[in-house]
């Protein structure tokens, strides 16, 4: 008689343990995950992509007319298009992420209850096909910007050596929203309180940030409380390095990135441990 072999699979209760052979393994299926995710957002949808240019336009000019036009904040020399639409796909990228890997549990609990994969993929995949939207909406950005630094001949703002820096903000951006988010999904698999809580906390976190005002508007009093906010860092030191405005101190920048990093490690691990016994929780 042939031996028969049967593979265990079971959960490990060490929080530092992380099984990267199953992610390399499974790495095909992360990228159609990827692909899924992207695709369906705007599946059966009349204007498609069209969408992921629509909202940040209309947001900007919003912002343009109420903040620029009716209370005339200052945007430091920089056309207010660009100032609110640079702030915005920046935050509609955390936002949009973080929102989505909030949830990914939750919405893929039935697929999860039938069949074993990578669970980290979950979030993974929609933090790329926020991404996916970002690479869109900057390439917009891109156009109005060269639109209007031909047509103000080069004047009132220009971009600096720290543009080579750019991909490194957004990872850190990428850091953050997978940090948060995957705290959240873990909470929000036991606690399904969670849920309204992440959409309070969203938008008072785009308050608390410079998306709409520039940093010379804070009371030097408060400053240091809008710069302790993680993301605020990222969208000053962007607008510095593409419009040449004043640029932030290292220490603060090395400060907002530990953060972000820390966040990730540990809501990565967090998540890690949730997503092992989530199925009798959920």
């Amino acid at each position: 008689m042939s031996e028969s072999y049967t593979k265990i699979i079971k959960a490990d209760s060490d929080w530092w343990s992380f099984d990267f052979r199953s992610v390399f393994y499974y790495r095909d299926l992360l990228f159609l995950m990827i692909r899924r995710e992207f695709v369906s957002k705007y599946k059966q949808t009349i204007l498609g992509p069209l969408w992921f240019v629509i909202q940040p336009s209309l947001m900007a000019i919003v912002f343009v007319f109420l903040f620029s036009e009716t209370m005339h904040v200052p945007t430091d020399g920089v056309p207010p298009v660009l100032f609110y639409f640079s702030g915005i796909i920046i935050w509609n990228f955390l936002s949009s992420s973080l929102g989505a890997i909030s949830l990914s549990l939750l919405h893929h609990s039935e697929l999860c209850k039938k069949v074993y994969f990578p669970r980290i993929f979950l979030p993974i995949s929609q933090l790329f096909a926020s991404f996916f939207a970002l690479l869109i909406q900057m390439g917009v950005f891109i156009v109005l910007y060269l639109l209007f630094w031909v047509t103000q001949n080069h004047s009132g703002f220009f971009p600096t050596a720290q543009l080579l820096l750019l991909p490194l903000w957004f990872v850190q951006l990428a850091f953050l929203s997978l940090g948060v988010g995957t705290w959240i999904a873990g909470l929000t698999s036991r606690y399904r309180d969670f849920h309204h809580l992440t959409q309070l906390g969203l938008t008072l976190w785009m308050y608390a940030s410079p998306i709409s005002y520039s940093l010379r508007l804070v009371s030097p009093k408060w400053k240091w409380l809008v710069l302790s906010n993680p993301v605020s860092p990222v969208i000053l030191s962007i607008r510095a390095a593409v419009f040449g405005t004043e640029a932030l101190s290292l220490e603060i920048q090395l400060i907002s990135m530990a953060i972000s990093i820390f966040l990730c490690v540990t809501g990565t691990l967090f998540f890690n441990r949730i997503q092992r016994n989530f199925i009798d929780t959920i």
